[in-house]
């Protein structure tokens, strides 16, 4: 009996070391991959940087490329720059106050010439009014009964008919006498040869009135 017990203590003893001897195996299995894990990154960062440097570095001698080959640019940029500080730092230059009052008042008064009266010019005597006839006897001829000639003058005086009379005519008798004493009165009563024609001698009437008013026309100014 003494035996079997001493054996299965010895089988379980083997066991646990066994098992413990794994688990110090799984242990440091995973030790060793995180250190390669982190051997990795560090190796990764590393190389990052070293690519980083090396771009700085590239971009460092494009840059002094460029200042060696356009200084120009580079100093006139620094010009301008530099002109433009001193056009804000300039202060802005008083203008200098211009006096209000004028120079003008200092000076003598200029006396105005006073304007000389004016002279009357001599009123034009009145022209004398125009008359309307012109002196003178003045004749006419026109038609009278059946289309025969009647010649009539007109005298004028002082802007006046004084006178009418008939000088020939074609037309028969009694008609041109009725005519004649109808007719003349009334052309120098009226001062004109706007009269009616007399009543039984129209034809003849006609033909004095229309000569008289020929002649006075031919009268007027």
């Amino acid at each position: 009996m003494k035996r079997k017990i001493l054996s299965l203590a010895l089988t379980s003893l083997l066991v646990l070391t066994g098992c413990s001897g794994n688990d110090n195996q799984q242990k440091d299995n995973d030790e060793t991959k995180t250190k390669v894990e982190q051997s990795k990154e560090e190796t990764a960062k590393s190389e990052e940087k070293k690519e980083e440097e090396k771009k700085s570095e590239e971009n460092k001698d494009e840059t002094k490329k460029e200042e060696t080959q356009d200084p120009k640019k580079e100093e006139t940029k620094t010009e301008q720059a530099k002109t433009e500080e001193s056009k804000k730092e300039e202060p802005k230059a008083e203008q200098p106050k211009q006096e209000t009052k004028t120079q003008t008042a200092s000076q003598p008064k200029q006396e105005t010439p006073k304007a000389e009266p004016k002279k009357e010019e001599p009123k034009k005597e009145a022209e004398a009014p125009k008359t309307k006839y012109k002196d003178g006897t003045y004749t006419a001829t026109a038609k009278g009964y059946d289309n025969r000639d009647t010649t009539v003058s007109v005298t004028i005086s002082g802007d006046k008919i004084t006178d009418v009379s008939v000088v020939s005519t074609g037309d028969d008798e009694p008609y041109i006498s009725m005519a004649k004493e109808g007719l003349i009165g009334a052309i120098i009563a009226n001062q004109s040869a706007s009269v009616s024609a007399v009543s039984g001698a129209t034809f003849s009437s006609n033909g004095i009135i229309n000569a008289a008013a020929s002649a006075i026309a031919q009268a007027q100014n």
